[in-house]
C-alpha cells in the first residue's frame, strides 16, 4: 500500500463480521500483493461485487478486490494483519454494511509519515508489515 488509507474500516456486514477483518481501502494501482498466483483462494458471496482472498497456508483473509459494480479498481487489505498499533494510528471508522450502508460516528485521524504497507508470502506464510513501526 503506497499511501495511508483515510481510515481503517470495521464493517458489520455478514462477510466482514465473519472474517473479523478491518479494512484499509485504496486503488488497486496503489497496492501490491507479493504472493504466488495460487497463494490465496478467492471467495465471493451475495451480490458477487467483491472477491475476498484467503491464504491457502494459514487461512487468514488478506485482501479483497472489487470485481463488479460501481467501485471497480478499488481494493482493500486486512489491517488486522498489520503491525500492532496500525489501526489505532490510522483511526477506525465503523460502517453499517448490514443495515444502513453508512458510516457511524466520527474518526480521529492521525497522519503517518512514510506510510508503506507490505503484504507478502515468506516461508509459506502470508504476512503483513509496516516498516515505520
Amino acid at each position: 500500500m503506497r499511501s495511508q488509507p483515510r481510515h481503517a474500516v470495521s464493517c458489520n456486514c455478514t462477510i466482514c463480521r465473519s472474517l473479523g477483518s478491518v479494512w484499509g481501502h485504496s486503488l488497486e494501482a496503489d497496492i501490491t500483493i507479493f504472493a504466488a498466483p495460487d497463494a490465496t483462494i478467492a471467495y465471493s458471496r451475495g451480490d458477487r461485487l467483491l472477491a475476498c482472498h484467503t491464504s491457502r497456508t494459514c487461512g487468514s483473509t488478506t485482501h479483497y478486490f472489487t470485481i463488479a459494480g460501481d467501485h471497480m479498481g478499488r481494493m482493500a487489505v486486512n489491517l488486522q494483519l498489520a503491525a500492532p498499533g496500525t489501526i489505532d494510528a490510522i483511526g477506525l471508522r465503523h460502517f453499517a454494511g448490514a443495515d444502513t450502508w453508512s458510516f457511524r460516528g466520527s474518526i480521529r485521524f492521525v497522519p503517518l509519515a512514510g506510510f508503506a504497507m507490505h503484504l507478502a508470502v515468506a516461508s509459506g506464510y502470508l504476512f503483513c508489515w509496516l516498516p515505520f513501526f
